[in-house]
């Protein structure tokens, strides 16, 4: 599955003690209810909306931490493209910054093709993704 479809911040971030932040677990004061400030607020929705499969704030946080730099081949490439390291159809779907990589086109394609090649083995061979 590519997306989360059933996660919820409130789900990834519970309140787990009460006058405590739900990200960081520092206190909370004054009118605040589950954030301790705007920096915990920040990190858990984005964290939220990687592992939830929002494209462009993937995409974002990508460029922040790749800056367009291709993992396979190096290239900087204003075209880059965000690649699962461990394709969706190979169960990479729904992870969070740590499971994308910053791939070029031309290395974009030549993974994909390497991962289509690698399921169909395993459906082949009656393993994880087989039809039943």
């Amino acid at each position: 599955m590519r997306y989360k479809k059933g996660i919820t911040i409130n789900s990834m971030f519970p309140t787990r003690v009460k006058g405590m932040c739900a990200y960081c677990q520092g206190p909370l004061s004054g009118r605040q209810r589950r954030w301790c400030g705007w920096e915990c607020e920040k990190t858990a929705v984005t964290e939220f909306l990687v592992k939830k499969g929002d494209v462009p704030t993937i995409r974002k946080e990508l460029h922040k931490r790749d800056g367009g730099k291709c993992a396979g081949c190096g290239a900087e490439n204003l075209e880059w493209e965000a690649d699962h390291i461990t394709a969706v159809v190979n169960g990479g779907g729904g992870c969070d910054l740590s499971g994308y990589q910053t791939l070029c086109q031309p290395c974009h394609r030549k993974k994909t093709r390497e991962d289509v090649r690698t399921a169909r083995l395993r459906t082949r061979d009656g393993g994880l993704f087989a039809a039943t």
